[in-house]
Order: structure tokens, then sequence, then C-alpha cells
């Protein structure tokens, strides 16, 4: 419930995840959701208080899920100063090395 009617993840993405090996690690701490929701209120985006940060932000993306894809693009759009980057064959635990050069790459476009 709490993923696809809170979240909004499409359903057939609930038994992926549950076979990942962070599921049974997340799942002690799942009693903690009704807090988050309290503290999020109605989960939007908060657009104004992202129009104010001036800085420039890196977002990085594997491109494979569409539900995160739309949540990013919004989020860029809320940034003055965000630039979106997909990186292709990389999921949520992107790797040091693809993370590290895309960073860089980020810091030296900006001095």
């Amino acid at each position: 419930y709490w993923m696809t009617e809170i979240i909004g993840v499409p359903a057939e993405f609930i038994e992926p995840i549950r076979n990942e090996p962070f599921w049974l690690a997340m799942e002690p701490n799942a009693h903690m959701l009704s807090r988050d929701a309290d503290l999020l209120r109605d989960f939007s985006l908060p657009t104004e208080r992202y129009r104010a940060i001036t800085a420039p932000v890196l977002l990085l993306e594997g491109g494979s899920i569409p539900w995160l894809s739309q949540g990013l693009k919004a989020l860029v759009e809320a940034l003055p100063n965000a630039e979106l980057r997909t990186v292709p064959d990389q999921q949520h635990d992107i790797t040091p090395e693809v993370l590290v050069a895309n960073i860089a790459d980020f810091l030296a476009e900006g001095a």
C-alpha cells in the first residue's frame, strides 16, 4: 500500500523490489513511514522552496525507471540551476567510478 498509493510506485515494480537484497534491511524501519508521512504532509514537491536554492545541483539517473525519471524532471524544473544527467546502465546503487566521474565533470564545468 505505502509504495503504490503513497509514493506512487507502479504495482509491477513492487515484487521485483521485494526480491532485492536491501528489502529485508528496510522492513524493520517500516513503522517509521507514518512519521515520514506526517512530516512530508501531502508528498508534493515544494517548488517555491526549491526555487530559492541557487547553488548548482547535479541530478543523476539511470533512466530505466520511468516514475523516478518523472520525479527528477519535476525537480530539475523547480531548481533554477539544476542539471539532470542520464547515466545509462546505472541503477539506484550507482557505481563509485561513474558517480565520481560525473561529479568531477559537473564541478569542472562550473569552474
